[in-house]
């Protein structure tokens, strides 16, 4: 699978680039990384390693070490293919052990929910200039 990397200075622009990665993934979940690095803000998307693609997602942890080795990291993104874009228990759990906000698109209702964990390893401040964006 060729790397899917996308790099724009405007919040919006990514979530457009996230969204319709996610839209083209109609069987199964997309998941990646949005990083920030020198003002500028990268999003990549991953395989889904997940043995259950249309329910759950797996990242690779060398994909995200290799990422958080470039960016900082602002969120890690995916999609629910089923229901709408409030998080699962999974979700939640999954945010609050990796200390990432977690930026959910779903293809049903076509906006994004922005999880964000109690602990975290973003800029908090990052992550609210994406949540004002339309």
């Amino acid at each position: 699978m060729t790397k899917e990397i996308y790099t724009t200075t405007r919040e919006k622009e990514i979530l457009d680039v996230v969204s319709n990665w996610c839209e083209v993934r109609l069987s199964f979940e997309a998941c990646g990384f949005i990083g920030e690095k020198d003002g500028s803000y990268t999003a990549l998307i991953c395989q889904n390693k997940s043995q259950d693609p249309a329910n759950f997602f797996s990242i690779d942890p060398l994909e995200y070490l290799m990422f958080t080795e470039q960016y900082n990291p602002v969120a890690l993104f995916h999609s629910h293919i089923k229901g709408d874009e409030q998080p699962s228990e999974h979700d939640i759990m999954m945010s609050e052990n990796s200390c990432l906000p977690f930026f959910i698109y779903s293809l049903n209702t076509k906006n994004f929910h922005f999880y964000m964990p109690k602990k975290t390893k973003a800029d908090v401040s990052i992550v609210e200039r994406f949540k004002k964006k339309p």
